[in-house]
């Protein structure tokens, strides 16, 4: 079965900009430097994101008071969470696959 990438080159280009990253640091520092790192890598390409959006969450129809806060929020509607802690991709925290799901497309990185 063939599995269809929504946001194709957008998610091309956040990946890149992930592995430019791993170049530079390599592996074993904590998650906010890696994270400080690519907002500065997501700027330089060009990358339109925010930083740790509040976003409203909902549940049949009823707002809740909880929000959630991704690392970040890329080209308007693609969640980075669980910023890269920049190990190989057989361990836990590694660059791992994109999955869809409800309403904004979320780009997990580990």
């Amino acid at each position: 079965m063939t599995e269809k990438i929504v946001f194709k080159e957008e998610s091309f280009r956040i990946i890149g900009a992930c592995f430019e990253v791993y170049k530079d640091k390599g592996s074993g520092f904590l998650e906010a430097v890696y994270q400080e790192c690519l907002a500065l890598e997501f700027t330089g390409q060009g990358i339109p994101f925010g930083e740790r959006p509040r976003l409203r969450l909902g549940y049949k129809g009823h707002e809740l008071q909880q929000t959630y806060e991704p690392d970040f929020m890329c080209f308007g509607g693609i969640i980075l969470k669980d910023s890269p802690t920049m190990r190989h991709s057989g361990e836990r925290g590694g660059f791992g696959k994109t999955e869809a799901c409800a309403g904004p497309v979320t780009l997990k990185l580990s």
